[in-house]
């Protein structure tokens, strides 16, 4: 049963990259129309890189389950997360026709146009996810000021930055504001050592594409424990693979140790 491996799965802790990929690879060659299996490894599938992958998987629980907005939230997540941010939008707009209104499609609404879209229309969406994070947020990226930038990346205090959505929200602030240095200042310290597993799946987005381009961040994956990984299993992610990448991926990592 498909439920037993998505069981196995919610249980491991995170940062079990190996194991998760084993049962849900397994599930999905035993299951591979079952849309809770498809979503599941999806999301795995984002947390280690291979987003053209993960798109794949959201797209095929789509197509099999049309009538979920749930369904079509997280593939037009998935697409935005995954850099197609064109065919996120039109699937945005597919399902406003579909389920016009509902909590489901203003949800991924804000969520969509928070980092990619219209920030004024995130603004009047951000109803239950208003505060001042994201009013400095929204603020900042409708007037990149010095001042605004500033103000939105010191406001998070000491006592929350081990918060995971703290801290996810504070790495994309950086990287949107181009403070890439800073960020990996931050997160290479033994401090987030053991909080990187639980926002990695942030660092694929592509607001971050210049701070994977610093070979800094394979060091970073290591740290994570994804490295281990992306070494044994054979699966790079797709950043490897871009033709503007100044580094080897393959070169980098070998010389990188635990």
């Amino acid at each position: 049963m498909p439920q037993i491996a998505l069981a196995e799965v919610s249980e491991l802790s995170p940062g079990s990259y190996a194991r998760a990929a084993y049962f849900l690879d397994r599930a999905k060659e035993a299951h591979p129309d079952d849309v809770d299996v498809l979503v599941y490894r999806s999301a795995f599938l984002m947390d280690v890189g291979r987003l053209r992958e993960a798109i794949q998987d959201a797209g095929r629980a789509a197509e099999l389950d049309p009538l979920s907005p749930l369904v079509r939230n997280e593939y037009i997540s998935t697409l935005a997360y995954g850099g197609r941010i064109d065919t996120a939008r039109e699937e945005l707009k597919a399902a406003e026709r579909l389920w016009p209104g509902t909590i489901s499609v203003q949800d991924i609404q804000f969520r969509f146009n928070l980092r990619y879209g219209d920030p004024k229309e995130a603004q009047g969406l951000s109803g239950r996810n208003s505060g001042p994070a994201l009013d400095l947020f929204l603020k900042a990226r409708m007037q990149p000021t010095a001042e605004n930038i500033r103000q939105v990346t010191s406001y998070l205090p000491g006592n929350r930055i081990h918060e995971p959505q703290a801290l996810a929200n504070l790495a994309q602030a950086m990287a949107e504001f181009h403070q890439e240095n800073e960020l990996f200042a931050l997160l290479l310290q033994p401090t987030h050592r053991t909080d990187l597993a639980n926002i990695i799946v942030v660092l694929f987005r592509p607001g971050l594409r210049k701070f994977r381009q610093d070979r800094r961040f394979l060091q970073l994956m290591n740290a994570a424990g994804v490295l281990d990984y992306w070494r044994e299993s054979g699966h790079w992610p797709d950043f490897c693979f871009e033709p503007d990448l100044p580094y080897d991926c393959k070169k980098v990592a070998a010389a990188i140790t635990a």
